[in-house]
């Protein structure tokens, strides 16, 4: 069989705006995706060939609506004005993949295969065309609303060409090892020629500017500098898995499965890329006061109302050390993200319904984030003591560092009766006791020393309870009546915890869960849609539904975005109402199906 086809995709969509960021400052993601697929599955006696090719052009735009304005951010009050970058990527890659299937032995089925890609990636990030000025309150250091606290601005051109090739090898084998028991045994390896920008020559200035920074027990500046051969690609990524079937009573009533196995990821290629775009589009920060003290360790300029502008931020860098770009640095022995994960459940049947209960652990790590290389006290105390690196072109030097860690624990229950027309209805239930942990804080880890700083915490996103319902059952007259009802317990949100001050050590990164007022104590989120149908036969096969849908019956507001800072004067207050909604209030559908 031979399969051949194409697929364009072009979008447009108004985004980023809403909260505390206004229309102003919204941005049109421009998306357009070209994708050719060839298909060639052969069959013979006791094998399956599949051979597939596939080329993607993937063009990634997203435009400021208003690019001619600089951005001005009150920090929890109002952001407005252009949004602050333009981005043009492009992604063109060709994969071939071959997979073999051979079932000529008894008992076994063996599988092997392999794949190849080419990518080839254009980025082009125009940050801060226009500058973005911010305003915060910090009364120890005179800072309110009067004048921005600190200015960026682009200060060239970023665009960046590069290609990656990537290599994964397989060979499982299922082997049924009675008629109750069911092993697959398998090993996976992955490869990349160029997963960290292997070829990269740190430039002069910045080799002086790391070896100026102390060695600490996360930093060693010589693991920072390139000479364009010391980057060598990951041979490790052994990847073994590992899972079982087990029929225990022998008439499928009682199955005990599980599985385990390692996953290795890759680091996407915006992680690391600030390495070069930083040096290409240079970012300059200027940060200001009252009178040009400087402030928590960093260099500031007297405010001037002329710095109001683009031209005068230019000014001001050309005439003095401020709007220094900030340094990146990516470590030479970074590992790709590797995932361990276990899961162990049993099935039981009996009559028409299914209960199954499983059991998922995950164990990730090697995850990459940023950390500041210029803490004060040897490198180990509060943020930041630039003065080493600004002789030589450099307001700030940040690393990258593979310390990034997560792990999540789950207990699945679903129990589940498939519809059948001569019961007249069918039930799914399926609940989610889950626990998502994470250190450090995602791609930058800053107000930690080291991502294990954080301590470990619950992951934003992390919901404890997920309740799904869903049913269908017939009532007279013909008619049909089915839910789909969601119920969850809240999702964890970010918090910064500012009670014992801004500095290392004091300053932390918590988590906290919103109030649970859908369901009092019990959810935070509900979401009940219903259907009532009816179908009319017309004759032959031809045949019309009529369907009436209530969406979100109950006009559950559903908040999300929270109160997320909180310090000596600022208590946290979780709320009832977050700054957006998650769900579209209630609304009614009518549809009509014909079928023939």
């Amino acid at each position: 069989m031979i399969d051949l086809s194409f697929n364009r995709r072009e979008e447009t969509d108004i985004q980023n705006f809403g909260g505390t960021t206004s229309f102003e400052a919204a941005e049109d993601k421009q998306n357009r995706v070209d994708s050719a697929l060839l298909n060639w599955t052969y069959n013979g006696d006791s094998f399956v060939n599949e051979f597939r090719a596939s080329y993607l052009n993937y063009v990634f735009n997203p435009t400021s609506l208003n690019p001619d304005l600089p951005q001005f951010e009150y920090l929890g009050i109002i952001t407005f004005g252009g949004k602050d970058s333009t981005r043009r990527e492009q992604q063109r890659g060709f994969t071939i993949r071959n997979d073999f299937t051979y079932n000529g032995l008894d008992d076994h089925t063996f599988k092997v295969g392999g794949s190849l890609e080419i990518l080839n990636v254009e980025f082009d990030n125009r940050s801060f065309v226009q500058p973005r000025y911010t305003f915060f309150v910090d009364a120890a250091n005179d800072l309110d609303f009067r004048f921005p606290a600190e200015a960026r601005l682009g200060l060239g051109n970023s665009l960046i060409e590069t290609s990656n090739t990537i290599i994964g090898l397989y060979v499982q084998d299922d082997w049924q090892v009675t008629d109750r028991l069911e092993l697959n045994l398998g090993l996976r390896w992955d490869y990349e020629t160029n997963g960290f920008n292997n070829d990269y020559v740190t430039p002069d200035s910045a080799a002086a500017a790391l070896r100026a920074l102390p060695t600490t027990f996360y930093f060693d500046p010589e693991d920072y500098i390139s000479d364009g051969s010391e980057r060598k690609p990951f041979l490790g990524a052994f990847a073994p898995r590992f899972g079982f079937s087990w029929d225990i009573t022998g008439d499928r009533s009682w199955v005990l499965f599980g599985g385990a196995g390692r996953y290795y990821d890759r680091n996407t290629f915006s992680n690391t890329v600030d390495e070069i775009s930083r040096l290409r589009n240079p970012i300059g920060v200027f940060r200001f006061s009252e009178d040009g003290s400087p402030r928590n360790g960093l260099p500031t300029v007297a405010w001037d109302p002329r710095y109001l502008t683009r031209e005068g931020l230019i000014e001001l860098r050309n005439t003095s050390t401020s709007g220094l770009p900030e340094l990146f640095a990516v470590p030479e022995n970074a590992r790709p993200p590797v995932n361990d994960q276990i899961t162990l459940g049993v099935r039981h049947t009996f009559g028409d319904w299914t209960a199954t209960v499983t059991g998922a652990y995950q164990n990730g790590r090697n995850g990459y984030t940023n950390l500041f290389a210029t803490r004060r006290d040897g490198g180990l105390g509060n943020c930041c003591d630039t003065s080493p690196v600004v002789p030589f072109g450099y307001s700030n030097v940040l690393i990258g560092n593979d310390g990034l860690r997560t792990n999540y624990r789950a207990l699945y229950v679903t129990l589940d009766k498939p519809y059948k027309e001569k019961d007249g209805y069918g039930v799914n239930v399926a609940y989610t006791f889950g626990r998502g942990a994470q250190n450090g804080n995602d791609l930058f880890s800053l107000d930690g020393t080291v991502p294990d700083s954080y301590g470990f915490r619950a992951r934003p996103g992390d919901e404890r309870h997920r309740l799904v319902l869903s049913g269908i059952v017939d009532l007279l007259w013909g008619l049909r009546f089915s839910t789909l009802s969601t119920f969850g317990s809240g999702r964890a949100y970010q918090v910064v915890d500012a009670t014992d001050g801004f500095d290392n050590g004091a300053l932390r990164i918590t988590s906290a869960y919103p109030e649970k007022t859908c369901i009092d104590g019990i959810f935070q989120f509900c979401e009940v849609n219903v259907t009532l149908a009816k179908t009319f036969k017309l004759g032959g096969s031809h045949q019309m539904e009529l369907a009436l849908d209530v969406f979100n019956v109950f006009d559950n507001a559903n908040y999300g975005g929270f109160d997320g800072f909180t310090s000596a004067t600022d208590p946290l207050d979780p709320g009832i109402e977050g700054f957006f909604v998650q769900t579209l209030p209630r609304r009614l559908q009518v549809r009509a199906r014909y079928q023939f």
